[in-house]
């Protein structure tokens, strides 16, 4: 698969020694940049929601910015699916948010279930917590905002929406997304390696329970 999208970066800033932090217009962007950097001479390529973090041992400052902005100006290459992960979730829709979020939607729960488990979608970046998904591809109709009082604890395996992205959270902690349901499966482990299932690029479909 390819894009049109052609990435530019916005700003960039040093990142300790060896490091670049180069932010960019959009998620969309972003994740085409980290296709066209990843596999190429970087000790680190670690994408973030607008951000990318480069690493290299032999170059740094503007010599990096020159690097990564010639590997953005090559035509879209063509992603080997070999590279693309396909997983599928099994979830049950039975999150403590649905009604609040049919409330803010005007969607009724049945169909706000039936939108956000049709789409696909790709891990845009991991963060917040070790292994938490971003997942890019939420149905815009469904978007919400995060809550405004985060929980103290929220269950490993909550399947939430926030702020244009849905996500699983991995292991029990804090957080303020909309909870939909809860999933069985097991997204981080330590004694794997690596010990997360999931990573940029990946697709992940949900499976109704």
């Amino acid at each position: 698969m390819s894009s049109s999208l052609h990435p530019r970066i916005v700003s960039w800033r040093p990142y300790g020694s060896s490091g670049l932090l180069a932010e960019f217009g959009s998620s969309q962007e972003t994740l085409e940049a980290y296709w066209r950097c990843v596999g190429g001479p970087f000790a680190e390529c670690v994408p973030g929601a607008k951000t990318i973090y480069f690493e290299s041992s032999r170059i740094a400052g503007s010599e990096l910015v020159s690097l990564v902005s010639g590997l953005l100006d090559q035509s879209p290459r063509e992603t080997d699916a070999s590279m693309v992960r396909e997983h599928s979730f099994e979830v049950c829709y039975d999150g403590a948010d649905l009604d609040n979020v049919s409330s803010l939607t005007g969607f009724s729960v049945e169909e706000i279930i039936h939108r956000h488990s049709k789409a696909e979608y790709t891990v845009a970046f991991l963060g917040f917590s070790r292994s938490f998904p971003y997942l890019a591809g939420l149905d815009p109709a469904i978007t919400v905002p995060r809550l405004a009082t985060p929980r103290t604890s929220v269950p490993a395996g909550s399947v939430g929406m926030g702020a244009g992205y849905t996500g699983i959270y991995p292991m029990s902690s804090p957080g303020g997304w909309q909870l939909l349901g809860h999933t069985d499966a097991v997204l981080f482990d330590a004694t794997n390696d690596p010990p997360s299932i999931l990573t940029t690029g990946d697709l992940v479909r949900f499976v109704r329970v």
